[in-house]
């Protein structure tokens, strides 16, 4: 394995500007490369900022551009001394689950705990359950029957009538079989049932790009994307590309939260809720 330190580039930081040297900041100190969508999302740059900020790091020769889905840069190798060191396992293959039930209970605590944050606030209805087959039994209709984990809430606003119900199903994979292209239409397949459908791919680090073939059939069908990975011990998630909102076959969405609600204790909460 290779360990590449930074020389020192105080003066040509100097003549940076604040944008510039904090989107350097974000460029992976290995060499490796990382995709201009990835790297403006992180920054927080509006597109023009990023792009002007990117500019001056490459007429400065302190990054390399690439290829992908959008683009990548990589910090330049000549800004760059090479030694060797002793090989050891790389740290993102050690990270990788080898079984994708793993990744369930770690995604539904950062869902409950990111995104069920403001239903507490709010009080309103905000239940997520793991909802995949039980290990050994046949799906109930079928492949690609059931969403890995499902999410029901029932949201009221102040000023506007009645109550606003939403369903958002997740499709689990771990990264060896999120890189096939049929984890997304394994995910599509759930949207008749959700307002909202993800595929949730676990990935290697937070840098790691998908190929453009992968991201342009999510958008095809719609799909949201999230990754998920661990770092020093700990899972982190986040929204690579958001997904648009679905509109349901009625029939289909009273099979999927009869499903649901089978055993649960808060059926006759969600019933008041939508008014039942």
């Amino acid at each position: 394995m290779k360990e590449r330190n930074i020389r020192d580039m105080s003066a040509t930081k100097k003549e940076l500007s604040e944008a510039a040297q904090n989107l350097l900041q974000l460029i992976p100190r290995d060499g490796s490369f990382v995709g201009n969508t990835f790297l403006r999302r992180k920054s927080g740059l509006e597109e023009a900022g990023y792009w002007q900020a990117r500019n001056e790091l490459e007429q400065a020769g302190l990054i390399t551009l690439g290829k992908g889905r959008g683009g990548s840069v990589a910090l330049q190798l000549t800004q760059l001394i090479v030694t060797s060191v002793p090989e050891t396992p790389p740290p993102a293959e050690a990270n990788l689950v080898t079984d994708e039930i793993e990744l369930y209970e770690p995604l539904k605590k950062l869902l409950k705990d990111e995104w069920g944050k403001e239903a507490e606030q709010t009080e309103d209805f905000f239940e997520l359950r793991i909802t995949a087959s039980p290990r050994g039994r046949q799906r109930d209709s079928g492949q690609w029957s059931r969403p890995d984990l499902t999410l029901v809430e029932v949201n009221t606003f102040e000023f506007l009538p009645g109550s606003n119900l939403e369903v958002t199903t997740f499709e689990v994979k771990k990264f060896e079989d999120a890189q096939n292209i049929a984890s997304v239409y394994e995910a599509a397949a759930h949207s008749r049932w959700a307002h909202y459908a993800f595929l949730v791919a676990e990935v290697p680090t937070e840098s790691y790009e998908f190929p453009e073939r992968f991201v342009s059939e999510l958008e095809r069908f719609r799909i949201g994307l999230i990754m998920m990975w661990r770092e020093n011990g700990n899972w982190k998630f986040e929204v690579y590309t958001e997904a648009e909102r679905l509109i349901p076959e009625p029939k289909e969405l009273e099979l999927l939260l009869k499903s649901f609600f089978y055993d649960s204790k808060r059926v006759k909460d969600f019933r008041s809720r939508v008014g039942k």
